[in-house]
C-alpha cells in the first residue's frame, strides 16, 4: 500500500480499518483539526495519543502516507482532547488552507468528511434502522433494505471567466474586505459540468461564456464538494450580480488583481495560472 502511495503523490486512500496500530492519526474535536504545535504536518504519531487507549472511539481509515505507513481519523470529545500531553490548537478546516500543502490538506479534509458522514448518517433513511459499517467500503448498510449509502459528494463548477488580459472575479458579502474569487456553483440534477458553467456565471453575473476548457479538480470540505475548474472564454453581455451569491464582480487586469485567494485553492490556482499565461503571451483557449 505504502508503494501505491508513492506512486500516486505521497498518499493512497484506503476504506477498512486495519488491524494494525496506525502510524499516525487525524484528530477530530467538534468539527476542528487538532494541530500539535510539536509537529509539522496536521496529524499525530499515534503514540501521542497513548492517553486515549481503551476509549471508544469513532475512527475511520484514511490510508497509507509514503514512508509513513496507515493512518486512521479518529473523533474526540473536547475532555479526551484535554488529556493529550504536549500543547495543540484547534483550527477549522478554512484555517487550514494556505497554512498546509495540498496533499496534508486533501488528507485532512478527506478525514473530516468520513467522520462527518458516519455521524450524520447513523440511521436508514427509508425504514429508520441503525446502520452499519460496510466491511469492504466506506459506506454505510442498511441490513433490513439491504441497502449501501455511500459518503456525498457535491459537484460543482468553478471557473474563470477571461476577455484578453482581464479576468471576472466576483466577492461574497461575508468574504474578508477585499478578497474577489473566481464565480462556481453546484451542478443540478441533469445537467452536464460545461451547461452548469454557463448558468452559473449568466445568474451570478450576467454575463455570457463563449467557450470552456477544464483545468484541474479539487475536494473541497465545505462541507462535500468536488470542484471542477474551467477557463471560460467571455462570450459577452454586461456586469450585472445577482446580489443573492454574489456582492459584487468586477473585471480586473493580470497586472492589478486585488486580494485573491491562496495557490493551495483552485481558485487561488485557476487566477495564478491566467496571469502566467497572460505573462507568457500563451492563449487560454
Amino acid at each position: 500500500m505504502e508503494q501505491l502511495a508513492g506512486q500516486l503523490g505521497g498518499f493512497y486512500p484506503h476504506a477498512n480499518l486495519q488491524p494494525e496500530r496506525p502510524a499516525f492519526v487525524v484528530v477530530m474535536v467538534e468539527g476542528q483539526v487538532a494541530v500539535a504545535e510539536a509537529e509539522h504536518a496536521p496529524w499525530w504519531p499515534v503514540e501521542r495519543l497513548a492517553a486515549l487507549a481503551g476509549d471508544e472511539l469513532a475512527r475511520v481509515a484514511v490510508g497509507y502516507l509514503s514512508g509513513s505507513g496507515y493512518g486512521e481519523a479518529w473523533q474526540l470529545s473536547s475532555t479526551q482532547f484535554a488529556t493529550l500531553a504536549g500543547r495543540a490548537e484547534l483550527l477549522g478546516l478554512r484555517e487550514l488552507v494556505g497554512r498546509v500543502g495540498e496533499r496534508d490538506f486533501a488528507i485532512v479534509s478527506r478525514a473530516a468528511q468520513l467522520l462527518a458522514w458516519q455521524r450524520q448518517h447513523r440511521f436508514c433513511g427509508g425504514c429508520g434502522a441503525p446502520t452499519a459499517p460496510s466491511d469492504s467500503d466506506h459506506g454505510l448498510v442498511c441490513r433490513p433494505c439491504k441497502l449501501t449509502f455511500y459518503p456525498r459528494i457535491s459537484p460543482c463548477i468553478i471557473t474563470l471567466v477571461h476577455d484578453g488580459d482581464h479576468c471576472l472575479l466576483g466577492r461574497q458579502a461575508a468574504w474578508p474586505a477585499g478578497l474577489f474569487s473566481t464565480l462556481a456553483g453546484f451542478i443540478e440534477p441533469g445537467e452536464s459540468a460545461e451547461q452548469a458553467l454557463c448558468r452559473e456565471v449568466l445568474e451570478e453575473s450576467g454575463v455570457a461564456v463563449a467557450a470552456s476548457r477544464y483545468y484541474a479538480s479539487q475536494a473541497w470540505p465545505f462541507p462535500s464538494q468536488l470542484m471542477l475548474g474551467y477557463f471560460a472564454r467571455y462570450g459577452g453581455g454586461e456586469i450585472a450580480v445577482d446580489s443573492i451569491e454574489l456582492q459584487a464582480a468586477e473585471w480586473f487586469h493580470y497586472l492589478e488583481l486585488p486580494r485573491i485567494p491562496p495557490a493551495t485553492s483552485i481558485s487561488g490556482q485557476l487566477i495564478r495560472a491566467f496571469v502566467d499565461a497572460r505573462h507568457a503571451g500563451q492563449s487560454l483557449d
